[in-house]
């Protein structure tokens, strides 16, 4: 996407597009980030989607487009632990990769 950045996170039983957050470098707000985002009714990945979409931008000063559908039938709040927590380490593996891309 040129220097732009598209990142889709999916995971659990049924992945899918639950939200999707659009973050740009705003000199004029706190963090020098802009998000915006668009939730599908009923679900709540856009938590996940502001968060990841946010950072990456705040890290590479770039747009950054992230979606995110994790899903669980009848999860509890261990099942949403775990899914938020692999979510983080798949960008965290991602941030990882692009940063030895970066320095060779």
């Amino acid at each position: 996407m040129g220097r732009d950045l598209l990142i889709s996170i999916q995971g659990g039983t049924a992945p899918h597009i639950g939200a999707t957050a659009l973050a740009w470098p705003d000199p004029a707000t706190s963090g020098g980030v802009a998000v915006k985002s668009i939730v599908a009714p009923g679900h709540k990945d856009d938590i996940p989607a502001r968060d990841m979409a946010a950072a990456f931008c705040a890290w590479l000063g770039r747009t950054v487009c992230v979606c995110v559908g994790l899903h669980v039938d009848n999860a509890n709040s261990e099942d949403i632990s775990q899914l938020l927590s692999n979510a983080d380490n798949a960008a965290n593996a991602l941030a990882n990769l692009m940063t030895k891309g970066e320095t060779s």
